[in-house]
């Protein structure tokens, strides 16, 4: 119990944390409504399509609800029309205007697309939803961190995608110009990584400990000394990772 209490707080209090956010920030509502509620910079609607402005049609095609509008632009996109501007019609507060603008390619996605933005409306949360909703969230933060331990075993994270104390310092410094949102958010983040790492079947750490405390539940008698000199090994081990994390920080700043 002793042993998983640490964990358990550094999960409560994230989930708290998440939970907080939630009821305070409330959460975003998609208009349903074809109304746009930005542009993408590098687009060709820029400055033709405004924020609010409603597509009533596209191509003689009604458009009634968003759904509508990625339809149109799949269609378009695989057809032989994709680079003929197209024909859009739209409600601009009583006005109705008529339009003619070809979409735009994105190298990077291989895709062609308008590059409108729907318009999102914030709501507040009632208590129960944003209970559930809060341990989505907290489930999705410890899947993809159980997903970067994978990669950093597995070798997959490249040098320069790991931080160490400097670089955690730094983060926070970061973070903390963006706000306290931003912050409490890191803090959510940093308290589920450790409470992971903590449960590592990894001597010295809690989730070594409690292996050997399981074997001697199941009636398996651990000399003391052995695994005394097991824990000082891993505690040594965990030095090492320290000493080349802060290695690898410092390489990084050198490198910036």
């Amino acid at each position: 119990i002793v042993l998983f209490a640490g964990v358990a707080m550094n999960f409560i209090l994230a989930y708290i944390l998440i939970l907080s956010l939630l009821l305070i920030n409330g959460k975003s509502i998609q208009n349903p409504n074809a109304v746009i509620g930005n542009i993408s910079k590098d687009s060709k609607s820029i400055e033709k399509i405004f924020p609010q402005d409603k597509i009533t049609e596209i191509n003689g095609k009604k458009i009634e609800k968003w759904e509508d509008i990625s339809k149109v632009i799949d269609e378009v996109a695989k057809s032989d029309q994709k680079d003929t501007p197209m024909k859009i019609s739209l409600e601009r507060g009583i006005e109705k205007v008529n339009l003619e603008i070809g979409l735009t390619y994105n190298e990077e996605d291989k895709r062609y697309y308008l590059g409108v933005i729907p318009e999102f409306k914030l709501e507040k949360y009632g208590f129960i939803e944003a209970i559930k909703d809060s341990g989505t969230v907290f489930n999705r933060i410890i899947e993809e961190t159980l997903s970067g331990i994978k990669q950093l075993v597995t070798g997959k994270l490249k040098r320069t995608d790991m931080s160490g104390p400097i670089g955690i310092i730094k983060v926070v410094g970061d973070a903390s110009k963006g706000g306290l949102e931003v912050l409490t958010w890191l803090t959510i983040m940093l308290s589920v990584n450790i409470g992971i790492f903590n449960l590592l079947p990894f001597p010295a750490l809690d989730g070594g400990r409690i292996i050997f405390v399981i074997l001697e539940i199941i009636g398996i008698k651990v000399d003391k000394k052995l695994e005394e000199k097991v824990h000082i090994v891993g505690m040594m081990l965990l030095f090492g990772m320290l000493i080349y994390a802060t290695g690898n920080d410092i390489m990084n700043m050198m490198e910036k």
